[in-house]
């Protein structure tokens, strides 16, 4: 049997023999090292020695961009209604209030000059003041008088020219008032002419403070300037138109207060 094995043994046999060998162990020599293949070929313990340390941290990456918003969810469930609270302390009784009175106020007084009514609160007072004349009645009330001043001035072409001016009444009286002039003559010093005298009763006082009686228009100069006196137009129960007489041609002017009381 070995001289028949020997006779199919050749080189080529064996060369071919070789290598199934190395082929079917898996593994192949060159040049005195083995060629490893796959990790399966290599220890476990051996393998856990040639794995590298881990490598630094790389840097943080940018955020991304913020999504859009998502829809608006349903309404949830009304909740339950809430224990009712505890009842408050009833509060303390206030003060009384305090009354309003009242009171009329004669004329003349110094909050109310044509009288009127005072309404007062404890120590809080106001007033209620009569009303002007001219809303009672319409005509100023007897015996009761307006103020007021008068003044002209105008070239005259000759002696006993007249320049007209108006006196306007604030509150008509009933009746047309008789006028009368008094001159700045007349009362210098405490002395007065005939003209004064006559006028004297129907007008008193001065330029300040000018009196007239019931009916009376009085006019009083104050200073005047180629004048002879005043005449009158025609006087009305609304007014008067008056005129300034002279008594040299030129300049004439003249100026002063006037008042007039009811009759």
């Amino acid at each position: 049997m070995l001289t028949r094995l020997r006779k199919h043994f050749s080189y080529a046999n064996v060369a071919l023999t070789v290598a199934l060998v190395f082929a079917m162990s898996g593994g192949a020599y060159a040049a005195g090292k083995y060629l490893i293949t796959s990790t399966k070929q290599i220890s476990p313990k051996v393998l856990k020695q040639l794995v590298g340390k881990a490598g630094a941290s790389g840097a943080t990456g940018a955020p991304g961009a913020q999504g859009p918003a998502g829809p608006t969810g349903p309404a949830g469930t009304p909740g339950a209604q809430g224990v009712p609270g505890v009842k408050g302390e009833n509060g303390t009784e206030g003060k009384p209030g305090t009354s309003v009175t009242s009171k009329t106020l004669a004329e003349g007084n110094s909050k109310c000059s044509a009288g009127g009514t005072e309404f007062k609160a404890g120590t809080t007072a106001s007033y209620a003041c009569n009303g002007s004349p001219w809303v009672a009645g319409g005509t100023l009330p007897s015996g009761k008088s307006e103020y007021g001043m008068w003044s002209a001035e105008y070239v005259a072409q000759s002696v006993g020219s007249g320049g007209w001016f108006s006196l306007g009444f604030t509150i008509p009286l009933s009746a047309a008032p008789e006028a009368h002039y008094i001159g700045t003559n007349e009362e210098y010093a405490g002395e007065k002419n005939e003209a004064a005298a006559i006028n004297e009763k129907k007008c008193s006082g001065n330029l300040v403070k000018p009196e007239a009686a019931p009916g009376n228009l009085c006019l009083f100069a104050q200073n005047t300037l180629g004048a002879e006196g005043v005449i009158e137009g025609f006087v009305l129960q609304y007014g008067a138109q008056m005129a300034l007489v002279s008594n040299q041609a030129g300049e004439v002017k003249g100026r002063g207060t006037w008042v007039v009381t009811a009759p």
